[in-house]
C-alpha cells in the first residue's frame, strides 16, 4: 500500500535512481532528479505538491560532499536523508542538518524506514520519534510496545 509520503530523488546515477524507485514504488511517492540545482528547485517549487523528504547523493553535478547537505538544508526545509557511497563521517553528516545516513548498497526496507522516521520527526518536532519508529520496526502492527513502557498499546497505527 502506498503512503501519501512524496519523495524527492536527488541521484544522478540512473540504475541508482531506477532501483530506489523500484525497491519503494509499493510504499512512497517519488520524483527524481540528478543534480544539486535541480533537487533544490524542486524541493523550493510552490506549485507543485510539496516534498516530504529527500534521498539525497552525495556526489552530484555542481556539489559533492557534505557541504551538499549544508546547501540544500539552507534552502530547503524538508528532511534530508543521504544515501551515498561516499565514505563519509556520519555524526559530521548529522551535524550538518542530514536526517540520517544510509551507506550504498540499502535495501528498500532501509530506505523506507530512514524517510518515514525524518518525516515523522519533521512532522513531530521529535516528540512522536521513538514511537514512529516502534510502528515500522514491529511485525505486528496491532501489537507496539511503546518506548519507556511495559505497556503493549493493542492496535496503535
Amino acid at each position: 500500500m502506498q503512503s501519501e509520503f512524496r519523495v524527492l530523488i536527488v541521484e544522478d546515477s540512473d540504475v541508482i535512481a531506477q532501483l530506489i524507485n523500484i525497491m519503494t514504488a509499493d510504499a512512497l511517492i517519488t520524483e527524481r532528479v540528478s543534480s544539486l540545482a535541480a533537487g533544490l528547485a524542486r524541493a523550493c517549487d510552490e506549485s507543485k505538491p510539496p516534498v516530504d523528504a529527500v534521498v539525497l547523493d552525495l556526489n552530484l553535478p555542481n556539489g559533492a560532499g557534505i557541504s551538499t547537505i549544508k546547501r540544500f538544508r539552507a534552502k530547503a526545509n524538508v528532511p534530508v536523508v543521504v544515501f551515498t557511497g561516499e565514505a563519509i563521517d556520519k555524526d559530521e553528516a548529522l551535524q550538518a542538518g542530514a536526517a540520517s545516513v544510509l551507506y550504498k548498497p540499502a535495501g528498500a526496507e532501509d530506505i523506507y524506514k530512514n524517510v518515514v522516521e525524518a518525516i515523522a520527526r519533521k512532522q513531530s518536532g521529535d516528540l512522536a520519534a521513538p514511537l514512529v519508529k516502534a510502528i515500522v520496526e514491529s511485525k505486528d502492527l496491532c501489537d507496539v510496545k511503546r518506548p519507556g513502557s511495559d505497556k503493549t498499546k493493542k492496535g496503535a497505527t
